[in-house]
């Protein structure tokens, strides 16, 4: 079969015409040219189908794919139908219209298939589908589509940030934690999680919360959390500055400032309510140096990516 000849610009603005901003559209290119895991929702006639025909032609025509569907007639289009694969060495998979009744048995396959693109359509007619959803299968997904009426009405990305988080929270749950000190709860789930796990948990803390309360909102009753994380972080650090990429020389320093300017204040700061101008200290100023980091999360995906590829030590 001829190779799809579509340039990028052409492809992308067939998808601008499906409601998509030009952002979004290279998201999904590029998931499709690699091992992206798409994932399209909606009730029955939203479309879904449609759009998953539309991202199969956009894949280049000498791939072949496997196709599975749930139990009703095959909805591809004809110019789709002849590139299913007769031999089953596929290179991507097509999974339609699967439901809440048979989540587990996706999960498997999404799982065993970690290596090939695959695109596949979940039915979500309730608030509550979309909910089960989410704590189920969104987490196996780069790019979460949700269509209504033939029309793409919303995008979601899945960061390897996302994805690390989740499966951190899931190794929560083994522990019992009405019965002991959260603290300890804490310290004893971040020694069960990989380093890629470990350290998405104390980024995302870090990060949250300071971008919802300052420093404050990071020091929270009395810092323990804080003075759990930082030395770790500060060996974040290190190893970002190793592999170059780019804000972690600045975070290293930052935190370093945290700790010989901020931490030693901050019970006088509290004390001192109404008359903060009596510190030595600017935290604002501080948190404005933070803030100024714009592409942190890009740079936290980065090194994420190097821990999760277990390539530390």
């Amino acid at each position: 079969m001829a190779k799809n000849i579509l340039s990028d610009e052409a492809k992308i603005l067939r998808l601008i015409k499906w409601g998509l901003t030009a952002k979004n559209a290279k998201d999904i290119l590029e998931k499709l040219d690699g091992e992206g895991k798409i994932l399209i929702h909606g009730s029955i006639g939203s479309g879904k189908t449609n759009f998953l025909n539309e991202l199969i032609r956009l894949k280049n025509n000498n791939e072949c794919f496997e196709y599975y569907t749930n139990g009703h007639d095959c909805e591809l289009t004809n110019d789709n139908k002849g590139r299913l694969s007769k031999s089953g060495q596929a290179d991507f998979i097509v999974i339609d219209e699967q439901r809440k009744n048979n989540v587990e048995s996706l999960i498997r396959y999404l799982e065993r298939n970690n290596s090939k693109c695959v695109i596949f359509t979940f039915l979500t007619s309730s608030i509550k589908d979309i909910i089960s959803m989410d704590k189920k299968i969104t987490p196996y997904s780069d790019i979460i589509i949700f269509m209504d009426r033939n029309n793409i009405h919303s995008v979601r990305i899945n960061t390897i940030h996302d994805r690390l988080l989740f499966e951190a929270k899931n190794k929560m749950d083994i522990f019992q934690r009405d019965l002991y000190p959260y603290m300890y709860i804490r310290s004893e789930w971040l020694k069960v999680l990989t380093p890629a796990q470990k350290a998405a948990v104390q980024l995302a803390n870090m990060n949250y919360s300071l971008e919802d309360g300052g420093l404050g909102g990071w020091y929270q009753e009395d810092g323990e959390i804080m003075a759990m994380d930082i030395p770790d972080l500060l060996q974040l650090c290190a190893i970002g500055i190793e592999q170059n990429i780019l804000g972690y020389t600045f975070l290293y320093g930052w935190l370093n400032t945290v700790c010989k300017e901020y931490l030693p204040l901050i019970s006088s700061e509290l004390s001192l309510p109404e008359d903060k101008t009596k510190l030595p200290y600017d935290s604002e100023g501080l948190i404005k140096q933070y803030y100024s980091w714009i592409d942190r999360n890009d740079s936290f995906d980065k090194l994420l990516t190097y821990l999760d590829k277990g390539l530390l030590g």
